[in-house]
């Protein structure tokens, strides 16, 4: 996998994250049928922001250096820039 891959795949779930959120409510809402709740929008941004942390991490084995770059605020959606 070269860098160029991870940088493609970290656009990929960002684009994911958006469309997901777009679609997905304030708040989750609890399906009696199915017994669960359903994907709010905070569960939309914590898991894309898990998969990019990750992609981090196999970045920095391979090549020594991030796909993406946090801010260190704590926000709901973190500030990031794609490194190209």
């Amino acid at each position: 996998m070269t860098y160029e891959e991870l940088v493609a795949r970290a656009r990929r779930i960002i684009v994911t994250m958006l469309d997901e959120h777009e679609r997905a409510p304030a708040r989750g809402t609890y399906n009696k049928l199915i017994g669960k709740y359903t994907t709010a929008q905070r569960d939309v941004i914590n898991a894309a922001t898990a998969n990019l942390k990750l992609l981090n991490q196999v970045s920095q084995m391979f090549y020594g250096k991030d796909v993406v770059t946090f801010a260190e605020d704590n926000v709901e959606l973190p500030k990031l820039t794609i490194n190209d």
